[in-house]
């Protein structure tokens, strides 16, 4: 599997302002939305499980990235 990360977004002022963790969270998203499954879940846990942190960091990388 691969993730395909465009140069727009990697280039972008919100992309570059998310910490790293949020960007983590955001690339385990993506990884998740890869499989072809409907609706997209990805919980607090899976992203913790993910970028290597608890789930307070996870909790509040995606807060960032909303």
């Amino acid at each position: 599997m691969y993730i395909k990360l465009y140069h727009d977004i990697i280039e972008s002022e919100a992309y570059q302002s998310c910490s790293s963790k949020a960007r983590d969270v955001y690339l385990g998203l993506l990884a998740k939305s890869c499989n072809g499954t409907e609706p997209i879940t990805y919980s607090v846990r899976e992203a913790a499980k993910f970028a290597n942190c608890s789930k307070n960091t996870a909790s509040l990388a995606f807060k960032e990235l909303e």
